[in-house]
Formats: structure tokens, C-alpha cells, sequence
């Protein structure tokens, strides 16, 4: 009957739940639509934030995981967690703006010259 019950509980592999926040660093405000992935997942797992900025990634297998969080206009966030099946894991993550910078542009016409 042991063995039986040992058998059961390997066969099913053990998850967790991912959650959180993402927001502006400088004025707090939460980021809408800020992407959220597992990057070492056999299958596509992540999720993109809410109105409030808050974003939930469930059945996430247990163990070390890498996440990239990634925002328009934003410095992409890459990070690393290991998920036990104690707890589910709950994070607060600031992304800081992003500027670019590119070389000078210039923009010349060419046309006909009116007819006086």
C-alpha cells in the first residue's frame, strides 16, 4: 500500500503559483500589459500584467526557474527563483524607463520647382 501511495505522488508533478506586481519605478504607477515569462518551461508559460498591474502564472513546476519581464519603453528585467511547494511565490517588481539613444536624422525633399 506505501509503494502505492509513493507511486501517486510521483506521477503527479508538483506545482506552485507565480504572482505579482509590475510598476514604474520612479512614480509607482502600475504597468498595464507588461509581459511576464518563464523562460525554462518545456510548454509556453507567462502571463501579461492587468489594469492594476498585477499578473499570475499557476502550475508552474517546483524548483529553480528563470522569468524575463519585459514592458515597452522599459529596461527588460531578468531574474531567478526557485519555487518550493510550501509557498506560492509573490513578487514586486519596479522596471525603470528606458532611453534611447540614436544618431541625428536628417530629412530632405526633393521636388519640382513651381512653375511661375
Amino acid at each position: 500500500m506505501l509503494s502505492f501511495l509513493v507511486g501517486m505522488v510521483n506521477s503527479q508533478q508538483l506545482s506552485q503559483t507565480i504572482r505579482g506586481q509590475v510598476f514604474d519605478k520612479q512614480s509607482k504607477v502600475p504597468l498595464v500589459g507588461a509581459s511576464v515569462l518563464l523562460l525554462d518551461s518545456s510548454r509556453f508559460m507567462g502571463a501579461a500584467t492587468d489594469i492594476n498591474g498585477n499578473f499570475r502564472i499557476e502550475k508552474v513546476p517546483l524548483g529553480r526557474h528563470k522569468l524575463r519581464i519585459s514592458y515597452l519603453g522599459y529596461q527588460e528585467i531578468a531574474l531567478q527563483l526557485v519555487l518550493s511547494s510550501g509557498k506560492e511565490a509573490v513578487l514586486s517588481l519596479e522596471m525603470e524607463e528606458s532611453v534611447l539613444t540614436t544618431k541625428e536624422v536628417v530629412i530632405t525633399a526633393k521636388g519640382e520647382k513651381a512653375k511661375t
